[in-house]
C-alpha cells in the first residue's frame, strides 16, 4: 500500500492555460514540468495516483513522453469543463458537499469573476443547507437559478430555492426555471460577456444542459 505524501507526493502544481503544470514523484521516479490538461487544484493529486498505480502495475517507472501525452490529452466530461465562452459556461457535476467544495476552491482559484450565476438541480436525499454552504455562492455579486432534471429521483427545485435564500441570497438573486435548457438560456442571456455560468449539482443536470447547449445559446 502506497500512501499520498509519504510514499508518493505532487511536488509542485501550477496553475497553466488550459489545465496544470505538475511535478510528481513517485517511488520509481520524479517526472517534472508535466502538463495535465484538467482544471482543478485536487486534479495534481488524482494524477499522481493515477501514475504510481501504473508503475506498481509494470513494475518500473513510464517514460516522461509517454506520460506527457496520456496527462496532455486527458479529459474529464463534466468535471470543470469549459463549453463556451463569452460569458464563460462551465459544467461540473459535483453532487455532494466534498465535490461542491472542490469546485468552489477551483473556481477561486482559477476563473476569477465579477459575477457568476449558478444553474443548479440536485437529487432527493441532499442537504440542500449543506449543499448552498459548501458552493458558497456570494451573495454580493452571484445569483443561482434553480432548475430540475428529468428523473424521477431529482429535487423540487422550490426546495432549492429556498436553501439559497436561508444561505443569504437575495430574492431577486434566486430564480427557479425548472427545465434545464432554459434555465442555462436565461442564465446566458442574462450574463454580461465577461460573467461565469456555472451548472452543477447533479450528473443529470449537466447532461441536459450540454444538450441544450445549441439551443440555450
Amino acid at each position: 500500500t502506497l500512501t499520498a505524501g509519504k510514499d508518493f507526493s505532487v511536488k509542485s502544481d501550477r496553475l497553466a492555460m488550459g489545465g496544470r503544470l505538475v511535478d510528481i514523484a513517485t517511488p520509481m521516479f520524479t517526472y517534472r514540468d508535466i502538463f495535465l490538461s484538467l482544471n482543478g487544484p485536487h486534479q495534481a493529486l488524482n494524477a499522481a495516483t493515477a501514475l504510481c498505480s501504473a508503475e506498481l502495475f509494470l513494475g518500473s517507472p513510464l517514460a516522461t513522453e509517454t506520460v506527457e501525452e496520456a496527462f496532455g490529452s486527458v479529459r474529464s466530461p463534466g468535471r470543470l469543463e469549459v463549453v463556451g465562452r463569452s460569458p464563460l459556461v462551465i459544467l461540473d457535476g459535483a453532487h455532494n458537499a466534498d465535490g461542491l467544495r472542490s469546485l468552489s476552491a477551483a473556481l477561486e482559484e482559477g476563473f476569477s469573476s465579477r459575477a457568476r450565476t449558478y444553474v443548479v438541480g440536485a437529487m432527493r436525499g441532499r442537504d440542500v443547507d449543506e449543499f448552498f454552504a459548501a458552493l458558497a455562492p456570494n451573495p454580493e455579486t452571484d445569483r443561482v437559478i434553480c432548475t430540475k432534471a428529468q428523473t424521477s429521483r431529482a429535487l423540487d427545485p422550490d426546495v432549492l430555492a429556498e436553501a439559497a435564500l436561508r444561505y443569504g441570497l437575495g430574492a431577486d438573486s434566486v430564480l427557479v426555471i425548472p427545465e434545464v435548457g432554459d434555465a442555462l438560456g436565461r442564465a446566458i442571456k442574462d450574463a454580461g460577456v465577461d460573467d461565469q455560468i456555472v451548472v452543477t449539482g447533479s450528473l443529470y443536470v449537466v447532461g441536459a444542459a450540454r444538450a441544450s447547449l445549441p439551443k440555450a445559446r
